[in-house]
């Protein structure tokens, strides 16, 4: 049985798919690099046996496809124009054992490579995994061998064990050697030279760097370089002028200044002392404070307890606090802010300025709205700037008080003056942007139950202004118009979704309306129905499609002309001019309709009237 992990990742590759080049012959293809000639009530719709619509084609698909850009008889042989025009560049044989590609100048024929690389300067020829072979580097395996003769570089391998390498010439070059695992060497010549060598995986090994720094290694018993020795029972190094000695893996040491000015020790986890600090398990002394763990703290200021303490401004004598500029008193129950003008009595009330709460009733008054709740927030009200309420978990509606004066925007025919559009600097050439805000509204309801999300809508509106470069003049810009945007949601992608977006554009200078485009999209259970609505209200033209299970029922319109698919094999036509074409198994059964061409109707695909 299929899960539902396999079936949601076969549904992403299939719906992938669909837009591929390979797909382009079929009634599948959703993508856009496959321009129809052919008129849409010409097609041949026999699929998957056969379908044609000019200028692409299948017959018993994915076996034997055509078009402009491929012709496919797989697996055995397929071609394609990898441009999109012009001449046949890519051939595949029994595709992936061989492959031709001329616009790469890359071929193969397994077990063969060959071709060309770095724009045709390198030409290789590979007999895989036994023979390689290009201008600078051959190889027969497990033998490799590499010379550049303008570079004075050289190198031998026995793949994997042993590697030579000399380079960079004579007098300023390297030298590498490897024994794997067994040891590593590489010199590197000239005023700056270095050595590095390692054996055993670099657990011992021996560095000198360029600058005349030199440290050697055996892990995991020593390390000594420029600034001391390393070891697990005892180390002394320098660092920033300071000596410094560990023993016992660092659990205990000393460090001091190279002058003695200062010194620090300690015994890890017994005590840690400096100059300035005593510190221990239970106790200690920084500064001015001191501390007994966990009877009292104190320093300068303050002093603390398990149940008294104070500080210049608080006073508490637990589990009461007084505090002359802020807190008034504070106790478990009770409690007064002055500050903030905010009093309290534990579990019955909460209120400062512009705010009330209970366990029943409360509201929350702000500048521009004010929240009412009842039954401890689980219901509400909103007013003011935000209209709407919720009833928890199951309903949520937040609404912009102002949404539908903003939303009538959209059916305007010409922008008020009182409306204006806040221009901002482009810098980038060739850039159109419609990121700064102006006005914007919106309005949100949720129906949830507990476990899933019934419906979900959101509607969003926005007025921006759209600018861009003047081509050719860096620095310089001009508004182009003004948008106004408008975006709607209801429900989820799994039981009901709907959206629909609509988009309006005035002119700056004129301020009237120059474009009025809108679409939808609409489905039934993710796949059972789908409905897709494009519209331009200013042109007077739309283009409408509806599909149910897939392909099994699709209806498309557009400018008033339909064309209709159901499986197995009928298709319908119709258009304003009063032209209207049915068939079923292409010319099993086809009757034609032609207001100029009078009728036409074909039997077991045999013409009977003309």
């Amino acid at each position: 049985m299929m899960t539902k992990q396999m079936a949601m990742a076969f549904c992403a590759a299939l719906a992938g798919g669909c837009a591929m080049k390979e797909f382009s012959s079929t009634p599948l293809y959703s993508g856009s690099d496959v321009k129809f000639t052919g008129a849409v009530e010409d097609r041949v719709n026999l699929w998957p046996l056969a379908y044609y619509r000019e200028p692409v084609g299948s017959v018993a698909w994915p076996f034997v496809s055509w078009g402009d850009d491929h012709l496919a008889f797989r697996p055995f042989y397929s071609q394609y124009r990898q441009g999109g025009r012009g001449e046949y560049d890519e051939f595949n044989l029994l595709w992936p054992i061989g492959q031709l590609d001329t616009r790469h100048d890359d071929y193969r024929v397994f077990p063969f490579f060959w071709g060309n690389m770095e724009n045709g300067r390198e030409p290789y020829f590979c007999l895989f995994p036994f023979l390689w072979r290009n201008r600078r580097f051959a190889g027969v395996f497990p033998l490799f061998w590499e010379r550049n003769a303008a570079a004075g570089d050289c190198g031998f391998c026995v793949f994997p064990l042993y590697w030579h390498f000399r380079g960079g010439g004579e007098g300023y070059g390297s030298t590498t050697d490897t024994l794997f695992p067994l040891y590593y060497y590489d010199s590197h010549r000239g005023r700056l030279g270095s050595v590095d060598f390692w054996a055993l995986c670099k657990l011992a090994g021996y560095r000198r760097e360029g600058n005349g720094a030199a440290s050697h290694w055996a892990f995991p018993i020593y390390l000594k370089n420029g600034d001391g020795f390393y070891s697990l029972p005892y180390s002394r190094y320098c660092d920033d002028e300071t000596v410094k000695t560990r023993v016992l893996c660092g659990l205990a040491g000393i460090d001091s200044n190279t002058n003695s000015s200062s010194r620090a020790s300690w015994l890890f986890p017994l005590y840690y002392r400096d100059k300035a600090r005593l510190v221990t398990l239970i106790g200690g002394k920084s500064g001015d404070a001191s501390w007994l763990s966990p009877l009292y703290y104190r320093d300068r200021e303050s002093f603390y307890t398990l149940i008294y303490g104070r500080n210049p401004r608080l006073r508490w004598f637990f589990p009461a606090y007084f505090d002359s500029e802020v807190l008034k008193c504070i106790t478990p129950l009770y409690g007064r802010n002055k500050r903030k003008g905010s009093e309290w009595l534990v579990p019955f009330y909460w209120r400062d300025k512009d705010s009330f709460h209970s366990i029943l009733y409360g509201h929350d008054g702000g500048r521009a709205a004010t929240n009412t709740y009842f039954a401890a927030g689980l219901a509400g009200i909103r007013s003011g700037s935000k209209e709407g309420g919720w009833l928890f978990p199951v309903f949520n509606k937040n609404r912009d008080s102002d949404f539908d004066e903003k939303r009538s925007w959209l059916d305007r025919d010409v922008l008020p003056d009182e409306i204006h559009v806040a221009s901002h600097l482009v810098t980038n050439m060739h850039w159109n942007a419609e990121t700064k805000k102006y006005e914007s509204s919106q309005v949100e309801t949720q129906y949830r139950t507990p476990f899933v999300d019934a419906c979900d809508t959101r509607s969003y509106l926005l007025l921006a202004d759209s600018c861009r470069t003047v081509s050719g003049h860096s620095g310089g810009y001009y508004g182009t118009n003004y948008v106004v945007s408008s975006s709607h949601k209801r429900g989820n992608r799994i039981v009901f979704n709907h959206e629909s977006r609509r988009r309006v554009e005035f002119d700056t200078m004129t301020r009237k309306k120059t474009r009025d485009q809108e679409e939808s999209e609409t489905s039934l259970l993710a796949f059972v129905y789908c409905c897709e609505r494009k519209a331009d209200r200013i042109a007077g033209t739309g283009r409408t499609s509806h599909r149910a299970l897939w392909k099994l029922w699709d209806w498309e319109e557009e400018n008033g002309d339909v064309s209709l698919d159901v499986f197995p094999g009928f298709t319908y036509d119709s258009k304003k001019n009063g032209y209207r074409k049915a068939s079923f198994l292409w010319r099993l059964f086809r009757y034609e309709s032609d207001p100029a061409n009078g009728v036409k109707l074909d039997l077991l695909f045999i013409p009977i009237a003309r």
